[in-house]
């Protein structure tokens, strides 16, 4: 039986929002032994941006969120390095620090926990410990963990941004009222350290005020190997289900990606896992050939798909996300990838970025509505330029 969501703004309405998130879980917390306050929120949502600046603007005393696009230095699910990548938010609200995420490629860890209709939703319940053993003032929860059958975490990375953050997340889903368990671990060069609240306020104030908005670093080229991404989004006049079809169907797929897409599905579903897509013709003066892969579908709010070697980058996942109600719908499209060693980063950017950008007004012609996308200019840093 699946269990339900758990909104965020059930508890942003209550005065005291601290207080308010401890009957969270509470019976699995208490069989833990867990601390009554959290110190973090996991949160899900359809795009970043959007949610960060609604929340800002709808919540007196709402932290200023920085926000980055990225992968994990390390990302580990069920002890085996995976590919992921997403774009994140940090802010503090009454003493809790809150993380936006969305979908992201690679990994379903937080497409699990995507709403419908695009509202926030709470995947995961956090607390700042120290060691493997995630000891917090003196205790130690791993052995605790262990004695109820949670072995090892079902997802564990190591995350390098001016410090280094080892995350641990268990899933305890089926516990802890659909929610799962993270220990964060903070370190600066291997002494623990705290959050650096004030420094990350002070950069999400600089980001809304002068930029980039989104800090893009590319992924590290050694175990995470999805180096660069790309990310659009189209607020839409049609309902999800319809513009399900245009993402799917190789026909609406072509008329408004400009390149003739043909699908082979042994079901005659163009969206069941396993569907292979054919997609020819031209971005720019370079020929694409490629062979897309549907991994994950859950129509119609989302798809994740691989792509086949094009000669511009070796290797691709992306995903598209489709929420909202009745007439209204907003779909965020997110490929990451990794460049051929004779191109550059920057090079396939921008040839993306300007795909991904006229499609997106073409199906928003189509489907009426607006594009949008994530600038390419100075926030590029790293490796493949």
């Amino acid at each position: 039986m699946t269990q339900p969501l758990v909104y965020l703004d059930d508890y942003l309405a209550q005065k005291d929002f601290k207080k308010s998130l401890r009957p969270l879980a509470q019976r699995f917390r208490a069989e833990v032994g867990l601390p009554e306050d959290l110190d973090e929120l996991g949160l899900v949502c359809p795009d970043v941006v959007r949610a960060a600046d609604e929340l800002q603007k709808k919540y007196p005393g709402m932290g200023t969120f920085m926000l980055a696009e990225g992968s994990a230095e390390r990302f580990d699910e069920n002890g085996k390095p995976i590919e992921y990548r997403t774009r994140v938010g940090f802010a503090y609200y009454q003493d809790v620090l809150l993380e936006l995420a969305e979908a992201g490629t690679g990994s379903d860890i937080f497409s699990t926990h995507l709403a419908p209709d695009g509202r926030i939703t709470i995947h995961h319940m956090g607390y700042f410990s120290r060691g493997d053993e995630h000891e917090i003032g003196g205790k130690k929860y791993a052995p605790k963990l262990k004695a109820l059958g949670y072995t090892s975490p079902e997802w564990a990375a190591k995350v390098a941004a001016g410090m280094t953050i080892h995350v641990a997340i268990y899933n305890t889903y089926e516990n802890a009222q659909n929610l799962s368990l993270e220990f964060l671990d903070f370190r600066l060069l291997g002494f623990p350290v705290d959050y650096p609240k004030k420094a990350a306020e002070a950069f999400g104030e600089f980001q809304n005020r002068i930029g980039p908005r989104v800090l893009v670093v590319p992924g590290h080229t050694g175990g995470v190997r999805l180096e660069w991404s790309l990310h659009g989004r189209a607020e839409l006049n049609q309902a999800p289900s319809e513009v399900w079809k245009h993402i799917t169907d190789p026909a609406h797929l072509s008329a408004w990606w400009g390149l003739d897409v043909s699908s082979e599905s042994s079901g005659g579903d163009p969206a069941a896992v396993g569907t292979k897509r054919r997609v020819q013709g031209k971005v720019d003066s370079e020929t694409i050939n490629v062979v897309q892969t549907i991994t994950e579908s859950k129509g119609p709010m989302l798809l994740r798909y691989t792509t086949s070697d094009n000669g511009i980058f070796r290797e691709g996942d992306s995903v598209m996300t489709v929420t909202g109600s009745g007439n209204t719908s907003e779909l965020v499209w997110q490929l990451s990838f990794v460049p051929e060693e004779s191109l550059t980063g920057r090079a396939v950017m921008n040839r993306g970025n300007q795909w991904v950008g006229e499609s997106l007004k073409r199906l928003s012609g189509l489907l009426g509505g607006t594009s949008f996308q994530s600038k390419i200019d100075s926030e590029m840093v790293g490796p493949g330029q």
